[in-house]
């Protein structure tokens, strides 16, 4: 088994919770299409997603959108209660398990494409919308103007009004949250929180301050903790406060020196186990809550414990109806595992339940194109490029490359390799070293020359390597890097590209290191991997 050093959870794991909800409040998708109106755009884009996704005509359950309202630009405090409200809101309703709802970032989504009507329900697979504004009245103070339609008639449904000062927040939560079912025609209580208002506007406070700085987020932490002073067992603050600690582990306190590398890595290991106690914990106050099986699934993928993390992945899959993102974390962990096969079909559900989340796109795109399936991989590549307003370089690299279109491999792959290197330039000499063979010394001289940070962010280049026709150097590259850590660098190692690398010994090596072989001895070998006598398992 191999040490597993991290910097924190495995983030890339958990949209979910906190690092999901707190960090999904940003601008996802242009004004949709290139010419017409939105909404023209809206109903090419609804009409794409029914024939791509084979999406039903009818759903078995009422399906809502709650929006963030509307604020103005101007205004961050207000921008940041509006997200608040939204994920609270939603999170509420998700507790019923009697709705389906789409999860914010998808909202959000459609506002920055200007949707309206019943082209909204269409687009989001939905029955009903939540929108409206904050604004502040006369004496600065928050207030809330919201609406429930019904988007098929076109119809109100009812309309309130309140005020959202943060000892009113967890009212306010509650009100429209119980507004809404009683709209839809559901008699469910759930509580808002089962901590003082007070208590809960406090929480809601210190998610509010964790999209912020480096100093807010402390000051978030603080919060946090002092919550649980008064409510241990509050699941939210717990995971909460995990979540930020490994948030601020790297960063020092405003006024004191940046940890030492020796007592970072002391703090990476204490949370790991931190991580595995607190998600067993949370299950025993409630097998379903998903902040335990989220916490248990890292903790799992931190230790190569595959075999647990999926079986985690799957019930956040399969958990209460209505929680969107559960089916998309189990598919990008069964790509990072290899099975391509069965990430596309997870993500197509997690698509079909979340239509404007464009990371389901993103895990679709690269399961089809390992799967050789290239224009799939272009259509979703296309929509989730739609959907997010940037690009999908690395797999618009492969793309390109695959139809012979140099320079747009170039752009591309350069995309993908400047945050990683943290050096555009470099990254430029490396992409023309994979299609240029005169340029190839460069291409390795300039990999040689970036710091140890570069080479830990790109996973020891194995990419890079592989595609400059080096496949011993680059499965090393992936032995080494198991040693270090593990994450989302692992979807990467399936593409057709790399097959002269999978079959080195020392990525078969790497892959027991990892822990995914004792995977592939029970659930089956990754896709282009099979057992082989006495020699272990071989992928080409």
């Amino acid at each position: 088994m191999a040490s597993w050093i991290k910097r924190g959870l495995v983030v890339p794991l958990a949209l979910l919770g906190i690092i999901g909800l707190m960090l999904m409040g940003r601008t996802l998708l242009p004004p949709a299409g290139e010419s017409g109106s939105p909404l023209e755009g809206s109903f090419a884009l609804a009409a794409t997603l029914d024939e791509v996704l084979e999406r039903p005509d009818v759903y078995e359950l009422p399906g809502v959108a709650v929006f963030a309202p509307a604020a103005d630009e101007a205004d961050a405090e207000l921008l940041s209660l509006s997200t608040l409200l939204c994920d609270a809101i939603t999170e509420r309703l998700v507790a019923t398990r009697q709705l389906r709802l789409v999860s914010c970032t998808s909202t959000r989504a459609a506002m920055q494409a200007n949707l309206a009507g019943a082209n909204l329900g269409h687009l989001l697979g939905v029955d009903y919308a939540v929108d409206g504004e904050l604004s502040r009245d006369a004496g600065g103070h928050p207030r809330l103007h919201l609406q429930m339609r019904e988007l098929k008639r076109v119809a109100q449904v009812w309309a309130l009004e309140d005020d959202a000062t943060p000892e009113r927040v967890a009212h306010v939560v509650r009100r429209v949250s119980d507004r809404v079912l009683t709209g839809v025609g559901i008699e469910t209580e759930v509580e808002v929180a089962p901590i003082p208002p007070l208590l809960y506007g406090q929480y809601l406070r210190a998610t509010q301050l964790a999209r912020g700085s480096t100093e807010q987020r402390f000051e978030a932490l603080r919060l946090v903790q002092d919550v649980l002073a008064q409510a241990p067992d509050y699941s939210p603050a717990l995971y909460s406060e995990l979540a930020l600690r490994s948030m601020t582990a790297s960063f020092a306190r405003p006024g004191e020196p940046p940890p030492e590398p020796e007592v970072l890595l002391q703090r990476n290991q204490e949370r790991l186990e931190q991580t595995r106690l607190l998600g067993e914990r949370l299950l025993q106050l409630d097998p379903e809550d998903w902040r335990g099986h989220t916490l248990l699934l890292n903790a799992a993928v931190e230790q190569g414990r595959w075999v647990t993390a999926l079986q985690h992945g799957e019930r956040l899959a399969q958990g209460p109806a209505g929680r969107p993102g559960g089916a998309r974390i189990h598919a990008q962990l069964q790509l990072y595992a290899g099975y391509a096969a069965r990430a596309k079909s997870q993500a197509r559900l997690a698509a079909v339940a979340d239509p404007l989340d464009a990371q389901a796109y993103r895990v679709l795109a690269q399961a089809h194109g390992i799967l050789g399936e290239d224009d799939a991989m272009r259509s979703f590549a296309a929509i989730a490029r739609e959907i997010s307003g940037h690009g999908v370089p690395l797999i618009e690299a492969v793309l390109a490359r695959r139809a012979g279109d140099t320079a747009g491999f170039v752009k591309h792959f350069t995309d993908w390799l400047t945050p990683l290197y943290g050096d555009a330039e470099a990254a430029q000499r490396v992409a023309r070293g994979v299609v240029d063979e005169a340029a190839r010394d460069q291409a390795l001289v300039a990999i040689e020359a970036l710091p140890p940070s570069g080479r830990v962010r790109a996973a020891g280049h194995f990419l890079e390597y592989a595609l400059l026709g080096m496949p011993e150097r680059a499965a090393d590259a992936v032995r080494e890097a198991t040693e270090r850590s593990t994450a989302g660098w692992l979807e990467q190692l399936w593409w057709p590209e790399l097959a002269d690398m999978r079959t080195q010994p020392a990525f078969g090596d790497a892959m027991l290191r990892a822990g995914l072989t004792q995977l592939w001895d029970r659930e089956g070998g990754a896709d282009g991997c099979a057992r082989v006598p006495g020699a272990g398992w071989r992928c080409h």
